[in-house]
């Protein structure tokens, strides 16, 4: 089975979560929500493929980072190893996609990739 390393950054602010949607033409998880981020690149730390991901996706920094434990989940024929940061910043992410902020429970009734899912209670 193949494993994926993901940095994900759950972006906080005011009480709500950043979530973005996918792209409806995506091979994977096509139009559910996620929160950003991408695969590490080799000999990259979860903290620079977080940082590179959110630059490439959102054009946006974290002013924090805090990393949380990674959640490893199984897919058939593939796994994931998600690398979750609690993130804040004074600038609003900019993302091409569609997006929103999102309460823990409003969060919860959205469509997500299932291992997003196990993210959900790291969210204040």
């Amino acid at each position: 089975m193949t494993g994926v390393d993901v940095a994900v950054a759950l972006i906080l602010s005011r009480g709500r979560c950043f979530v973005q949607r996918r792209d409806p033409a995506a091979r994977r998880f096509p139009g559910l929500w996620e929160f950003p981020g991408g695969k590490l690149e080799p000999g990259e730390s979860s903290r620079e493929a977080l940082e590179r991901e959110l630059l490439e996706e959102l054009r946006w920094r974290p002013g924090k980072a805090a990393s949380r434990p990674a959640l490893a989940h199984a897919y058939p024929g593939f796994s994931v190893v998600l690398h979750p940061f609690l993130c804040e910043g004074a600038e609003a992410p900019r993302c091409a996609l569609a997006w929103g902020w999102f309460t823990r429970a409003e969060l919860a009734r959205l469509p997500m990739p299932e291992a997003s899912r196990g993210l959900l209670e790291l969210i204040p």
